[in-house]
């Protein structure tokens, strides 16, 4: 970590070992959150990479669909090609997330990916009254929620601005 150590990805790694060990009760009683760390040791039990390796590859893997989500959003909103090219290119020169929260291996790209996942298909079931994609905004934003417990807020309020749409029945 390039002489710094985070105590988040400390625990999360520490956890992620207590998983792979099979002490499932221990991990949940050293953190009560314990989906990220999970996810950390299915990686290193498919891959045998180690916890920090595993954590990079998954954080890796989040931030491309973070990433693949936050286009989607754009072109919904009716984004052209030079659009879509400056998005990616403020996105990824953005020191706080590609310079300090991606290197910490923190659970925020699983929120942010799962997060902007599910508001694309919102806006989708906002537009065309899909009752798949109401559905699939659920299941993201459920997942979202598994990895920060904030995400209840966007769940909770986010569905109000469909009382603001006049076509779509109560």
């Amino acid at each position: 970590q390039q002489g710094w150590i985070n105590d988040d990805s400390v625990l999360y790694f520490e956890i992620a070992r207590l998983f792979s060990t099979g002490e499932w009760k221990t991990a949940v009683q050293l953190f009560p959150w314990p989906f990220y760390p999970l996810l950390i040791a299915t990686v290193h039990y498919f891959t045998a990479l180690d916890f920090q390796l595993s954590a990079q590859v998954l954080n890796a893997a989040l931030l491309a669909l973070a990433t693949h989500s936050l286009l989607r959003l754009i072109i919904i909103a009716g984004g052209d090609k030079l659009s879509l090219v400056l998005a990616a290119l403020l996105f990824f020169s953005t020191t706080y997330i590609v310079g300090d929260v991606l290197p910490m291996l923190l659970r925020d790209q699983g929120f942010w990916a799962f997060l902007l996942s599910a508001m694309v298909f919102l806006i989708k079931f906002y537009r065309q009254h899909n009752i798949k994609d109401a559905l699939y905004w659920q299941l993201l934003a459920l997942t979202a929620l598994l990895f920060r417990t904030e995400t209840i807020t966007y769940i909770a309020l986010l569905p109000l601005v469909l009382l603001f749409k006049p076509d779509i029945p109560i």
